[in-house]
């Protein structure tokens, strides 16, 4: 698996030594993955993830594993209010319904199975 670096500046420490026990996946809902990189990696946006997975079944890493993205904004699940300290997150390339959903091709799936089998087993998860 060949990963691209695309540094985001969008990141910060993980708050009171919080490990990744997560794994949280969303679609970009933008025109292109260069479009999801860009918005990822501008600072005035002040969101990220970990990874970004194109449509092409290219990945790219935005900010390490060991780093708190900024993906889940607001978020909830099971008593933890603060998502982004305990998971690693991923980006997936689609338009989305604002857009004119389109299906997620097989090989940006295919992309994704592998790259969350990899951080699952990494990180125990």
């Amino acid at each position: 698996m060949q990963i691209i670096q695309s540094p985001s500046p969008n990141f910060n420490d993980r708050a009171d030594g919080k490990e990744a026990t997560i794994l949280v996946m969303h679609y970009t809902d933008l025109p292109s993955g260069a479009d999801a990189v860009a918005w990822m990696c501008d600072p005035e946006k002040k969101v990220s993830s970990h990874y970004m997975v194109d449509t092409d079944g290219s990945i790219h890493q935005l900010v390490d594993e060991s780093k708190r993205a900024w993906h889940a904004g607001v978020s909830y699940w099971q008593g933890e209010t603060d998502l982004n300290s305990c998971s690693i997150g991923i980006e997936i390339q689609n338009t989305g319904h604002s857009l004119g959903y389109v299906p997620f091709p097989d090989i940006q799936m295919h992309a994704v199975r592998a790259l969350s089998r990899d951080i699952i087993a990494r990180n125990h998860i």
